[in-house]
């Protein structure tokens, strides 16, 4: 299972990076600038399903007004999608209903809700219920300050990328990727199949992306809702890279892409 880059590691890259220089300084933002009220970051985590007795690791984006997506992976190397609408835009107590989606195709997507509590800039934590899937459990999130806080720009995912994925077939692609200054998106894999879509930047303040990403193939269209966040590599210490979480709601799907550049 992977986890994205959790703070010590991205401190410790950072400060390699920087060297006597201290090239790192101007990436990240106070706390106190980055607002008090909101669900709003990226986080990694954990769940557990008490209904299964699954568990796993979570990655989490959430926009400044409430809008998310929670990505939960199993060992089995399958994820799901947990798609929420509205988290709230304040702290504390809160409810939510969400869809789930699995990468598995033919599986049909499921309504659930979570009850939990917000705390801003630190943590998200929560109780789920999908009563179709008979599952039940807990989600805990912590915040990430400093991927959440470097400036969005679409320049700054302008470049090519790649990633590799399996396809529904068991058959191995790999997908070249140009984003232009506009967040233009478009590209082929060696599948056969043709990337298009869209990004743009959510709130110039935070790190945190939303768009269209879709995925033509001779056997099936997938147009998949993402929100991203942007990896750089004064942090990461590797390449840089966009990491998107997708829902197809037409095709009930969920799948999460790692581009390289």
């Amino acid at each position: 299972m992977r986890l994205f880059f959790r703070n010590l590691g991205i401190l410790a890259a950072c400060a390699f990076a920087a060297g006597a220089q201290g090239s790192c300084d101007n990436l990240f933002k106070p706390i106190n600038n980055v607002g008090t009220n909101s669900a709003g970051g990226y986080y990694t985590g954990s769940f557990t399903d008490a209904s299964t007795g699954q568990a796993g690791s979570v990655v989490a984006i959430v926009t400044e007004n409430g809008r998310g997506k929670i990505e939960q992976q199993f060992a089995d190397g399958s994820i799901a999608i947990l798609d929420v609408p509205d988290f709230g835009t304040g702290s504390g107590r809160y409810t939510a209903s969400f869809t789930r989606y699995g990468s598995i195709l033919g599986l049909p997507s499921a309504p659930g809700t979570m009850t939990g509590i917000v705390t801003p800039r630190r943590a998200i934590n929560a109780n789920f219920n999908i009563p179709g899937l008979s599952s039940s459990g807990t989600l805990s999130l912590a915040f990430n300050l400093q991927q959440y806080t470097l400036p969005a720009a679409l320049k700054t995912l302008r470049g090519t990328y790649g990633f590799s994925y399996l396809n529904d077939s068991g058959l191995n692609g790999t997908a070249t990727i140009a984003i232009d200054d506009s967040g233009k998106l478009t590209g082929t894999d060696t599948l056969n199949c043709r990337y298009s879509g869209t990004l743009a930047v959510l709130d110039s303040d935070f790190n945190a992306y939303g768009g269209s990403f879709t995925r033509t193939c001779p056997q099936i269209e997938s147009v998949f809702d993402v929100l991203g966040t942007y990896f750089a590599q004064q942090l990461t210490g590797t390449r840089d890279s966009l990491f998107l979480l997708g829902t197809d709601a037409a095709n009930q799907r969920a799948a999460a892409f790692s581009l390289q550049r």
